[in-house]
């Protein structure tokens, strides 16, 4: 029963910790920094005209993951104790956040670097 609720709890908590470190990006309230944020080119460091579209899409995404997750948390924890697998529960949790936090870096990076060739901006 302890392992049901383990099992459930988990994506409960990556899914709101995505939301929580998502809203932030999608509103644009995060400046340029090392730390947090979607710094995956040298052109979103550089430029705030790269650095906001960029974050904001990117937040946006890290919610729509979070929320994924927290709906399969809830469907755990309302399903019947025993009722699936504990392993390929903790496998697709690890699969929604692995492939959906790659997929968003592929766009957000595409993204960049369309917006810095657009405006005109030095790509290294």
């Amino acid at each position: 029963m302890t392992d049901d609720i383990a099992i459930s709890v988990f994506p409960l908590l990556v899914g709101t910790l995505y939301i929580v470190l998502g809203i932030p990006l999608a509103l644009r309230k995060v400046r340029r920094n090392h730390w947090y944020g979607y710094r995956i080119s040298r052109c979103v460091m550089d430029y705030d005209a790269v650095w906001y579209p960029v974050n904001e899409r990117g937040g946006r995404h890290m919610v729509i993951i979070g929320l994924i997750l927290v709906c399969l948390g809830i469907a755990l924890t309302i399903s019947p104790p025993g009722a699936y697998e504990g392993f390929f529960a903790l496998a697709a949790s690890f699969l929604i956040v692995g492939m959906g936090t790659l997929l968003s870096w592929v766009i957000c990076l595409r993204m960049a670097w369309k917006i810095a060739e657009s405006s005109g901006l030095k790509v290294r």
